[in-house]
């Protein structure tokens, strides 16, 4: 009876390595073959292809690279513990590169540390902030954060010493004030989230979402979400003040929101130039899956212009894709789909943490560099009229680190 205690424990073993692979877009077994893990590369955000390069963050630094996954990457500039007595050191906080002047544009995560580096990542230059910007807002600030779409928010006191917060644009020369959230706006709150549309993280001109959370110590805290135009309007969403946010799609007058909760609402006929309060939400789908801020959200409009699927990834590594179909004709929800073959064959089984269209990409055939977190990049092509469905034929995907842009 004890020889076959070690055969009965490897049956059970093995009954629950099935078990674990029943579902086959999220088993075990789909995970080992259909991902490649290069070693030691963890990709944080894509900052902008400028042909012939591709600029990117890992936890290591600031790269480029040209052409295509076969030539060498060169880091620009390290993320690196901070040395006294070595300017320019220190880890990373925010990073963007501009093709607009084919600048690098750096924040270090310590005081006084703005650094403009040519696309090479020479002639570094510290940059102070109140040098050229004035504020309208704000008597006193410092830069909270640096964002790839070249925006700053600055943190600050008006000269009352109430808090606040400035939305700024940094274009290489000088750094000019796009709106301001005063005690008005946003008293008791604090920043919670500051949201780019997927694939347009690089987009100076793109609006963005801010979001500020309720200071207190509430176990179901309030907050208040702004779109904000970079032509300097702000539009508080007003209806939506119980959810975090996790990223949104705005093709200016139509706004979808999705959450932290997996909750998909419509906006319609939004006006981002105005400044009149977004209300009217309409909840499309309650998918009760769990997002990130920044969660890959990509929309795909159909041939006819008579639908559009949303295309998402959960917070969850091992999740198909997940799409959200909307009739545009009647602004309703269409049918939702878990996408595992085609243009998800390799990216449901990694955590997606940027994306960015790449020169060859036209609204009929998307092409995109899709970055993941410890899995590598992949060149992804979806099929437009069959995005949300799981075949082969929806799209394709290379394998890891195999991509031209």
């Amino acid at each position: 009876m004890k020889k076959l205690t070690p055969i009965f424990g490897f049956l059970v073993f093995l009954a629950l390595l099935v078990s674990c692979n029943s579902d086959a877009s999220e088993g075990i077994f789909r995970q080992i073959s259909q991902t490649t893990t290069p070693s030691g590369i963890v990709y944080t955000r894509l900052l902008g292809i400028d042909s012939p390069y591709l600029y990117f963050q890992t936890n290591e630094g600031v790269y480029r690279i040209a052409s295509s996954s076969t030539n060498a990457s060169t880091q620009l500039v390290a993320s690196e513990k901070y040395d006294p007595l070595e300017e320019g050191s220190g880890l990373i906080k925010g990073v963007a590169y501009a093709a607009s002047n084919d600048k690098l544009y750096v924040l270090k995560n310590f005081t006084d540390s703005f650094y403009r580096y040519d696309s090479d990542g020479t002639n570094r230059a510290k940059i102070i902030v109140s040098d050229t910007y004035t504020s309208t807002n704000l008597s006193t600030y410092t830069i909270n954060n640096l964002y790839s779409n070249s925006m700053l928010v600055l943190e600050g006191q008006d000269g009352s010493s109430n808090a606040g917060y400035d939305i700024a644009a940094y274009d290489g020369a000088t750094v000019t004030e796009i709106v301001g959230f005063s005690s008005i706006d946003i008293s008791g709150y604090g920043l919670d989230n500051f949201l780019m549309q997927t694939t347009r993280q690089d987009d100076a001109t793109a609006p963005i979402i801010i979001s500020f959370a309720d200071s207190s110590d509430s176990d179901t805290p309030a907050y208040l979400h702004y779109l904000v135009d970079p032509s300097g309007k702000k539009n508080l969403i007003s209806d939506i003040n119980d959810v975090r946010l996790a990223n949104f799609y705005y093709d200016g007058s139509n706004l979808y929101i999705l959450t932290y909760e997996g909750k998909l609402y419509f906006y319609n006929t939004v006006d981002s130039t105005s400044e009149t309060d977004i209300t009217g939400k309409i909840l499309l789908k309650d998918s009760s899956q769990d997002y990130n801020a920044n969660a890959f959200f990509y929309p795909v409009p159909n041939t006819a212009g008579t639908a559009l699927n949303l295309v998402s990834k959960y917070s969850t590594k091992a999740s198909s894709l997940y799409v959200f179909s909307v009739d545009t004709g009647t602004n309703t929800l269409s049918g939702t789909a878990s996408i595992s073959k085609g243009y998800a064959e390799y990216l449901d089984a990694s955590n997606i943490v940027s994306a960015l269209e790449t020169t060859t990409s036209t609204t009929s055939v998307p092409n995109l560099i899709v970055a993941t977190r410890k899995n590598g990049m992949f060149e992804i092509t979806i099929d437009i009229d069959s995005a949300n469905l799981n075949t082969s034929l929806n799209g394709t995907s290379s394998v890891s680190e195999d991509y031209t842009f």
